[in-house]
């Protein structure tokens, strides 16, 4: 039986031939599969490829696409030395960025330095960075504290506590109201169409800037509140202003300076004349950040050793965030100007007991409440933090000025 089963030498030496074929198709089909994905992966269709000058094709990271929304997202996974940040189109976020070298951590770049990488996501929907907040695709998110007053419920609900351990700049005339020319005093509000961004730092401007105003009757502030025409973002308020649709809208650079070089319009408040009402910070997932501690740390530390490159490096932040893609050094630097980057003593003071980002906070909780939303002021003690900034005092001065 066994020898009628031998094979013969002409057949071992077909079999043979026949497996080699297999085997080396099997390669080349893999090689070919290989060679596809790659320039599938690295193809500039649709896609926003977070690079510089020094980066070639061959050392691109991560690929961030582009999605429905408009937003762009980064896809690059997260591991033990990495955090996944979210970030909408404001200048104040440039020291990040600069540090990051793009939206992915390009070599050589402050914070591939100090051994962290930091995925950052262009995501101009405040209700879309907080879902994937609380579901956990993202371990951070850059927000105003006006904004973080009115999300906190939405945290808690969603069963997801935020920290917040770094104030990164100051709105110095970044953020305001324009108007056409014919309105001028807080009088001329009245029974006006005013555009507002619904539930953002410009809502709460509007509000603020309102309440406060000692030219206005209760009823005549309360016509103002109820008459306010809503819109998802600050440009979509500053582009019905510029179409003649409303008179008035609470918008954001470059916005303020559009309007300030026209004829028919101009700013009618910003918050240059008040600096606090308007802080940029980043929230981070508090278990993340609790579990990550020094990395946490360590993006603090980049951010502020890249502040240098503020109004230095002006080409990275063209290349990863469309709204200043087609700006003029000079536009980039006034809207630098527009937005004063905090320092580690800035953040010492904000963020600490008494500090003005806490009482900022607690007033942005009043006027949420004041027109009906849920903030709870006396979540303050919890969400803000020096934890983090104050494990970097042997490396910054205290007594820095910003």
């Amino acid at each position: 039986m066994k020898s009628s089963l031998r094979l013969t030498t002409l057949s071992k030496v077909l079999i043979l031939l026949l497996i080699i074929g297999l085997i080396g198709g099997g390669i080349f089909a893999g090689v070919s599969k290989g060679f596809i994905k790659t320039n599938k992966d690295k193809s500039t269709d649709n896609t926003t490829i977070a690079s510089n000058d020094k980066t070639t094709s061959s050392e691109i990271v991560s690929v961030e696409d582009i999605n429905e929304d408009g937003n762009v997202i980064n896809t690059t996974k997260s591991s033990s030395d990495t955090i996944n940040l979210s970030l909408d189109e404001w200048i104040g976020w440039k020291s990040m960025i600069d540090a990051n070298g793009g939206l992915s951590t390009q070599p050589g770049s402050i914070y591939d330095q100090l051994g962290i990488k930091v995925n950052i996501s262009i995501i101009n929907d405040a209700t879309q960075s907080s879902n994937a907040l609380i579901s956990g695709d993202l371990d951070a998110a850059g927000y105003t504290i006006n904004r973080i007053a009115f999300l906190q419920n939405k945290f808690k609900t969603g069963n997801t506590e935020v920290v917040v351990p770094f104030v990164t700049n100051f709105s110095n005339g970044g953020d305001g109201i324009i108007a056409k020319s014919t309105i001028n005093t807080t009088k001329d509000l009245v029974n006006a169409k005013i555009g507002v961004p619904q539930f953002s730092e410009a809502h709460t401007l509007v509000l603020w800037f309102v309440n406060n105003s000692s030219d206005l009757t209760d009823e005549e502030k309360q016509n103002i509140i109820d008459n306010l025409v809503f819109f998802a973002t600050p440009e979509e308020s500053a582009k019905a202003f510029f179409a003649g649709d409303v008179d008035v809208a609470a918008t954001w650079e470059p916005y303020l300076t559009q309007a300030q070089n026209m004829t028919d319009a101009h700013i009618f408040f910003s918050t240059k004349s008040s600096t606090s009402l308007v802080m940029d910070c980043i929230a981070f997932n508090k278990e993340f950040a609790e579990a990550n501690s020094e990395v946490v740390t360590k993006f603090i530390k980049g951010a502020l050793m890249a502040s240098d490159m503020y109004d230095t490096d002006l080409e990275t932040i063209k290349k990863v965030m469309p709204m200043f893609s087609t700006s003029s050094d000079e536009d980039i630097k006034d809207n630098c100007a527009g937005a004063r980057l905090t320092t580690y003593a800035d953040n010492i003071s904000l963020l600490g007991e008494g500090g003005t980002a806490r009482s900022m906070y607690i007033d942005m909780c009043d006027i949420w409440n004041s027109i009906g939303e849920i903030a709870d002021a006396s979540t303050v003690n919890s969400i803000f933090t020096t934890q983090y900034v104050e494990s970097l005092a042997e490396e910054f001065s205290a007594t820095e000025i910003s």
